[in-house]
Protein backbone atom coordinates (compact mmCIF):
# COMPACT_ATOMS: atom_id res chain seq x y z
CA UNK A 1 0.00 0.00 0.00
CA UNK A 2 1.07 3.17 -1.07
CA UNK A 3 1.21 6.42 1.32
CA UNK A 4 1.39 10.19 0.85
CA UNK A 5 2.37 12.73 2.97
CA UNK A 6 4.09 15.91 2.94
CA UNK A 7 7.77 16.08 4.99
CA UNK A 8 9.79 18.99 5.98
CA UNK A 9 13.51 18.22 5.42
CA UNK A 10 15.83 19.56 7.30
CA UNK A 11 17.83 21.77 4.53
CA UNK A 12 14.28 23.30 4.85
CA UNK A 13 12.78 22.02 1.72
CA UNK A 14 9.48 20.78 1.48
CA UNK A 15 9.09 17.78 -0.01
CA UNK A 16 6.50 14.52 -0.97
CA UNK A 17 7.06 11.25 -0.30
CA UNK A 18 5.85 7.77 -1.24
CA UNK A 19 6.66 5.38 1.39
CA UNK A 20 8.98 7.11 3.22
CA UNK A 21 11.10 7.88 -0.28
CA UNK A 22 10.88 11.82 -1.89
CA UNK A 23 9.80 11.53 -5.51
CA UNK A 24 9.15 15.93 -5.41
CA UNK A 25 10.44 18.56 -3.81
CA UNK A 26 10.58 22.31 -3.91
CA UNK A 27 14.51 22.94 -3.41
CA UNK A 28 16.11 26.10 -1.59
CA UNK A 29 16.51 27.71 -4.64
CA UNK A 30 12.72 27.41 -5.24
CA UNK A 31 12.83 25.19 -8.00
CA UNK A 32 9.94 22.25 -8.40
CA UNK A 33 12.43 18.84 -8.60
CA UNK A 34 11.33 15.91 -9.54
CA UNK A 35 12.95 12.00 -9.48
CA UNK A 36 11.68 10.63 -12.84
CA UNK A 37 12.99 7.51 -15.06
CA UNK A 38 16.52 8.97 -16.43
CA UNK A 39 15.33 8.59 -20.22
CA UNK A 40 12.40 10.78 -19.22
CA UNK A 41 14.51 13.73 -17.61
CA UNK A 42 17.08 13.67 -20.73
CA UNK A 43 13.35 14.01 -22.56
CA UNK A 44 12.33 16.86 -20.80
CA UNK A 45 15.85 18.67 -20.92
CA UNK A 46 16.33 18.34 -24.72
CA UNK A 47 12.86 19.85 -24.62
CA UNK A 48 13.67 22.81 -22.85
CA UNK A 49 11.41 22.20 -19.92
CA UNK A 50 14.33 22.14 -17.40
CA UNK A 51 17.59 21.21 -16.13
CA UNK A 52 19.70 18.21 -14.00
CA UNK A 53 19.25 19.14 -10.51
CA UNK A 54 22.18 19.77 -8.85
CA UNK A 55 21.99 19.14 -4.83
CA UNK A 56 25.16 21.50 -4.44
CA UNK A 57 28.11 18.73 -4.84
CA UNK A 58 28.60 19.50 -8.83
CA UNK A 59 27.31 15.98 -9.56
CA UNK A 60 24.77 15.36 -12.19
CA UNK A 61 21.75 13.63 -10.95
CA UNK A 62 20.26 11.84 -13.55
CA UNK A 63 17.09 10.58 -12.67
CA UNK A 64 16.23 14.21 -10.87
CA UNK A 65 14.83 17.02 -13.32
CA UNK A 66 14.78 20.87 -11.83
CA UNK A 67 12.30 23.58 -12.94
CA UNK A 68 12.51 26.93 -12.16
CA UNK A 69 9.11 28.09 -13.25
CA UNK A 70 6.83 26.22 -15.40
CA UNK A 71 3.83 25.70 -12.50
CA UNK A 72 1.71 24.17 -15.02
CA UNK A 73 4.69 21.00 -15.25
CA UNK A 74 4.63 20.38 -11.65
CA UNK A 75 1.18 18.39 -11.54
CA UNK A 76 2.05 16.15 -14.27
CA UNK A 77 5.32 15.65 -13.11
CA UNK A 78 4.61 15.24 -9.52
CA UNK A 79 2.20 12.57 -10.69
CA UNK A 80 4.83 10.90 -12.78
CA UNK A 81 7.25 11.11 -10.41
CA UNK A 82 4.98 9.24 -7.17
CA UNK A 83 4.37 6.47 -9.74
CA UNK A 84 8.30 6.23 -10.49
CA UNK A 85 9.36 5.77 -7.46
CA UNK A 86 6.11 3.90 -6.08
CA UNK A 87 7.00 1.16 -8.29
CA UNK A 88 10.91 0.74 -7.30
Amino acid sequence: MLSLRVAAKASGSAALKVDGKIFAMISSKGQFVAKLPAERVEELIRDGKGQYFDAGRGKKMKEWLALAGRPRLWIELAKEARQFVGTK
